[in-house]
């Protein structure tokens, strides 16, 4: 967003606001879990690392 102010007020004035955070948070939360698989994937049997990966989630 180039202006994030005016892009919130017509977001909210357009009552999209809530959507699109909906939309930002589960695309995040979507992006944490295949993060944290490729790490599981990455540790191997290492299981200091695997604990610490796995108590992020």
């Amino acid at each position: 967003m180039t202006n994030c102010r005016s892009e919130y007020i017509r977001l909210l004035l357009d009552a999209k606001l809530n959507k699109y955070l909906h939309e930002v948070d589960e695309e995040c939360h979507a992006r944490v879990e295949m993060l944290v698989e490729q790490m599981k994937a990455g540790a191997g049997n290492c299981p200091y690392f695997l604990e610490k990966i796995c108590s992020v989630v």
